[in-house]
């Protein structure tokens, strides 16, 4: 039950983060690659049947196994929900997950955690985006301003370039034929 609620954790952080870049369909499950902090990172999802246990396992040993990554699993979700400014763990809804819901039951809290944040005007990671917003929004401000000039430097250089041209043709600013032609 802790392995699926992590899963879930980390399947909502690629979610949210648009991380996700394929995705693999094969006999042995579903592969995913994702993108985080740079790195790819590729797994496997079983599919959602009724498997067979063999009996030459020891399951003892994968049981340690188990526990070791669990709690790093636990770590590595929180640090990574944590450098995005957003809440560990996110709130499962219990409703969805009984129904089946999967990760819908993670995002559907999520949703709701960033319009209850709008509405309230707070959040972990809302005052850094507001302030990037503001940022943006000036910088935005003087985009036209910064086109024009740049506009106006370019008609600058032409009507040099033209002045130039007419300087080695000679002050009468004709052309030859050939010139006309080019």
């Amino acid at each position: 039950l802790e392995s699926r609620r992590l899963s879930l954790e980390f399947q909502s952080y690629v979610t949210k983060m648009h991380a996700l870049r394929k995705i693999f369909i094969s006999v042995k499950g579903i592969y995913y690659q994702a993108v985080v902090h740079g790195q790819e990172i590729t797994w496997l999802t079983p599919h959602a049947l009724a498997q067979t246990l063999p009996e030459d396992v020891d399951y003892r040993v994968m049981l340690t196994f188990l526990d070791f990554y669990t709690s790093m699993l636990g770590f590595v979700n929180y640090k990574l929900y944590f450098d995005q400014g957003l809440r560990y763990p996110p709130v499962l809804d219990t409703k969805l997950e009984d129904a089946a819901g999967g990760i819908v039951a993670v995002i559907h809290d999520l949703a709701d955690e960033m319009a209850t944040d709008k509405t309230q005007g707070y959040a972990g990671g809302a005052k850094k985006k507001s302030q990037q917003a503001k940022l943006t929004e000036a910088r935005l401000a003087t985009l036209g301003d910064k086109l024009a000039q740049i506009g106006d430097d370019e008609v600058d250089e032409e009507a040099e370039a033209e002045a130039a041209m007419r300087a080695t043709r000679g002050d009468d600013g004709e052309e030859t034929e050939e010139e006309a032609e080019e």
